[in-house]
C-alpha cells in the first residue's frame, strides 16, 4: 500500500512539474515574440532616421552648391577694416551713416525709438532722478526692470536720509547782521561724500552689472553732486537784502569750493537743495526761522 502511495505521490508531483514547465515555456515565447516584435519596430526606427539624415545631407549639399553660385555683394574698405580689426576700426562719416541706415538705425528707422552709441549716450544729460528717485527716462535707457529700480530707489532714499540726518546735526548758523538776514554753513566732509559713493556704486554694480552700473553711476552720480550730496565740501548759504531802484529785495547767494551762484529770491525760485534737509519748508521755513519776509508774490495764489 505504501509503495502504491508513493508512486502515486512521485506520479503526481512530475506531472506538475511538467505542466510548469510547459507554461514557463509557453511565457518565454511570449516574451521573445514581444522582443523580437520591439526590435523589429526599433530597427524601422533606425532605417527611417538614417534615410532623413540621408535627405538633409544632401539638402545641405545643394544649398552650399547654391550659395556657391550665388554673387555676393562688395564691402566697401572701411567696413572690411572695421570686421578685420575686430571692431576697433573708426568708420568714415559717411560709411557711418551708410551702415546704420543698411541695418535700420537711422533716425526715420522708428517713430519712437532712436539708436545712438554709448559714447554719445555718455553725453547726453537724462534728467537721473524725480525726487530722489529714478526717473523713467533713466530707467529706460538703462532697462531697468521694476525690481531692480526698487532695490536702487532703495538705496538712493537711505543715502538721502543718512545725509540729511548728518546735516541737521552739523550745519552753524549764524546770527544775522545788518543786511545779511540769514546764513548758514554745512561743514565739508569727504568721507561721507565717498561712502556714498561707494554705496551707490556697489549697488548699481550688483543690481545691474558692470556695463550698465558704469552708465548708472556717472548719471546718478552727476545728478548727486549738483545736490551737494557727493560733494563733500563746505556749503554756505546766506540771505542779503539791498535795493534795487528804491524796491527792497532778497538775493540767495550760495558758495561752496568750487562754485558759487546767486539769485534773487521769488516764489518760482528753486530752494538750494544742499540746505533742504534744514528747511524742508523751503523758502518759508526759512525766512519764519530767521525772522524776515518774503517778497510779496510769495503770498499770490
Amino acid at each position: 500500500m505504501r509503495k502504491l502511495f508513493l508512486a502515486l505521490l512521485i506520479l503526481g508531483s512530475g506531472a506538475a512539474l511538467f505542466v510548469n514547465i510547459k507554461n514557463a515555456n509557453a511565457h518565454l515565447r511570449q516574451q521573445i515574440a514581444a522582443a523580437n516584435e520591439i526590435l523589429e519596430e526599433r530597427t524601422v526606427a533606425v532605417e527611417q532616421l538614417r534615410s532623413q539624415q540621408a535627405e538633409l545631407n544632401r539638402q545641405v549639399r545643394d544649398l552650399k552648391r547654391e550659395l556657391g553660385r550665388q554673387s555676393h555683394p562688395s564691402v566697401d574698405a572701411d567696413r572690411l577694416a572695421l570686421i578685420e580689426e575686430g571692431g576697433k576700426g573708426t568708420l568714415t562719416e559717411e560709411a557711418r551713416e551708410k551702415l546704420f541706415e543698411e541695418l535700420g538705425f537711422d533716425w526715420h528707422a522708428s517713430p519712437e525709438h532712436l539708436v545712438v552709441s554709448k559714447d554719445s549716450l555718455r553725453q547726453i544729460d537724462l534728467g537721473a532722478l524725480e525726487n530722489n528717485q529714478l526717473s523713467d527716462a533713466l530707467c529706460g535707457v538703462l532697462d531697468i526692470q521694476p525690481s531692480e529700480r526698487t532695490a536702487l530707489d532703495s538705496v538712493l532714499q537711505q543715502i538721502h536720509a543718512d545725509h540729511a540726518a548728518w546735516v541737521v546735526a552739523n550745519a552753524r548758523r549764524e546770527a544775522p547782521s545788518g543786511d545779511i538776514l540769514a546764513k548758514y554753513h554745512i561743514p565739508a566732509n569727504p568721507e561721507l561724500g565717498s561712502s556714498f559713493s561707494n554705496a551707490l556704486a556697489s549697488a548699481a554694480s550688483t543690481t545691474l552689472g558692470d556695463d550698465r552700473a558704469g552708465f548708472f553711476v556717472e548719471y546718478v552720480g552727476n545728478s548727486m553732486y549738483q545736490s551737494r550730496l557727493l560733494a563733500g565740501n563746505e556749503s554756505t548759504l546766506m540771505i542779503e537784502r539791498y535795493l534795487a531802484n528804491n524796491q527792497p529785495r532778497l538775493r540767495c547767494e550760495v558758495k561752496s569750493q568750487h562754485s558759487s551762484s546767486s539769485h534773487d529770491i521769488t516764489r518760482h525760485q528753486t530752494f538750494p537743495a544742499a540746505f533742504r534737509p534744514l528747511f524742508p519748508g523751503g523758502w518759508k521755513e526759512l525766512a519764519e526761522r530767521d525772522g524776515f519776509e518774503l517778497p510779496d508774490d510769495f503770498n499770490q495764489n
